[in-house]
């Protein structure tokens, strides 16, 4: 299990330098049409804690590029989720690593991604939660 958030942030950069390969270089289930990018995440993030973070991580990066783009967060998580990447891909970038939606709110000036975590309850201590000024906790 990844312990720091930190290691969390070079992992997911990892990962997306590696997805950015053409798909010939990553043979197998999930395989896509030249440039297109699939998700290597559950692959390599076994842990569905350390896969939410990642995710959370991601989609956190995503929308900082946006808002700096465009002055504030975007309305919806669809808008942030490159284009290049596989339909499921898209859909699974929005789920936690038990499979199910995470949440995305905004104000202004910030944002919050929250997944259930484990017991699969919003709103309760094992809430993972991404904001403009924090990452997920370790």
């Amino acid at each position: 299990m990844l312990r720091t958030a930190s290691s969390l942030a070079i992992a997911a950069c990892a990962l997306a330098a590696c997805a950015g390969h053409p798909p010939s270089s990553h043979p197998g289930p999930g395989s896509a049409s030249r440039g297109t990018i699939v998700d290597t995440d559950a692959m390599v993030f076994t842990d569905p804690v350390d896969l939410t973070r990642v995710r959370l991580v991601r989609l956190r990066g995503w929308i900082q590029d946006h808002a700096r783009h465009t002055g504030e967060p975007p309305a919806a998580l669809r808008e942030v989720i490159p284009e290049r990447i596989a339909p499921r891909t898209r859909r699974d970038m929005a789920r936690d690593g038990w499979g199910r939606k995470v949440r995305y709110s905004r104000s202004q000036d910030d944002f919050e991604v929250r997944s259930a975590g484990p017991d699969g309850r919003f709103g309760t201590t094992d809430d993972l939660i991404a904001t403009r000024s924090t990452f997920p906790p370790d």
